[in-house]
């Protein structure tokens, strides 16, 4: 700047000056508050952020960061340094933290409930499978009780599993049920079927044994109908074994007693069997002898015989025998003749000649004897 002075007589002097105007005054730096956040995974968690500056001279302002917004920052506390500078070359710094927290806890998976049929009075060794995932540590092995491959018993077990990850952030416990049910009949074990020989007009008294084992239970007692100790009729009966063990569940076996036919001998003379047509003269009366043995036992009571009947039958030209003069008198009922340890049985032929008849004799197991006969 120049500066004139003039005195009175004119006189007249000039000076000059500079004015010099700076700028020393540092930018306005603005930063955010500290940042908290949660862990994304292993890396870290991604912040973003603002950060602006004013200056008093300049419309823009150059700022840089130690760390950029949408940077990954690692678990814990990462501190950022900021600077702004203007185009003077002043300078504000600053700085604000970032922590990454990890405060989620791992996440559960287990199984859906499990049903497991008993397999020993204990219950049943159950194994399942579970896992765990954490966002920081990844897979993590989870702890369950009862753990897995345990022996569960009868009825319903709550599995209780947590997992804790390297932060200690512990799971919310997260349970399943294991149900061992015993819904397994018995074993029952039944002697293979039985063949025996009669021992008398009812048959034969057979004994056996049956056994049943039951998984839960162990030992039952099975109920056989008919029983051990029964005597059986001739042929086949089936019988049946049941056990039922202490949850009602019920298994059944079945096996065969078959008690073999009565013996007959006869019929012995003067009657004549396989197809041998035996001749007589009408209404007379023809002795029928024979013997019934149940095994090597002799029978000697009637009631051996349940039946005795004759029925007119077709004639033909088989071969004949003449019996005529074997013939008694009078019709009897059956009787034993303890003398020749036989049944004997007289029979009065048909008063009508030129006919023909079958005579059966029936047993109580109903096996029989026949003989042919034509009248004249």
């Amino acid at each position: 700047m120049e500066c004139t002075a003039t005195d009175q007589a004119g006189n007249s002097s000039v000076a000059s000056f500079k004015v010099v105007v700076v700028d020393t005054m540092s930018p306005s730096l603005s930063l955010p508050a500290d940042i908290v956040k949660e862990a994304m995974g292993p890396d870290g968690a991604i912040a973003t952020f603002a950060v602006t500056a004013a200056d008093v001279v300049d419309t823009s302002v150059d700022i840089t960061c130690s760390q950029t917004s949408g940077a990954t920052f690692a678990l814990g506390t990462t501190q950022v340094e900021c600077i702004a500078t203007d185009d003077a070359g002043n300078k504000a710094t600053g700085s604000f933290s970032v922590t990454v927290e990890d405060t989620t806890p791992p996440s559960l998976t287990l199984p859906d409930d499990i049903v497991k049929e008993a397999e020993v009075p204990a219950g049943a060794v159950v194994a399942y499978s579970t896992s765990a995932s954490d966002l920081v540590d990844g897979p993590i092995a989870p702890t369950c009780t009862p753990a897995s491959g345990s022996t569960f018993a009868l009825g319903d077990t709550t599995v209780i599993c947590t997992a804790t990850e390297a932060a200690g952030n512990d799971s919310p416990p997260e349970t399943f049920t294991v149900t061992v049910e015993d819904r397994t009949g018995p074993t029952v074990t039944v002697p293979a079927d039985i063949s025996v020989a009669p021992t008398g007009i009812g048959g034969a008294a057979v004994t056996y044994a049956a056994t049943a084992t039951d998984l839960v239970d162990g030992s039952v007692t099975p109920t056989c109908t008919p029983q051990s100790g029964t005597t059986f009729f001739f042929g086949a009966t089936t019988v049946t074994c049941t056990a039922t063990d202490s949850r009602s569940n019920t298994s059944t076996a079945t096996f065969k007693v078959t008690v073999g036919a009565l013996g007959l001998k006869g019929f012995y003379q003067p009657v004549d069997g396989g197809g041998v047509w035996n001749t007589v003269k009408n209404g007379s009366t023809v002795p029928f002898k024979f013997e019934v043995f149940a095994g090597t036992t002799e029978l000697t009571s009637t009631a051996a015989v349940t039946s005795f009947a004759s029925t007119t039958v077709a004639c033909s030209t088989s071969a004949e025998d003449q019996i005529e003069e074997f013939t008694t008198t009078g019709a009897t009922s059956l009787r034993y003749d303890t003398t020749s340890g036989q049944f004997v049985q007289n029979w009065q032929t048909p008063k009508k000649p030129g006919t023909c008849s079958k005579v059966t004799m029936t047993a109580v197991d109903g096996s029989s004897l026949s003989a042919l006969f034509k009248l004249k």
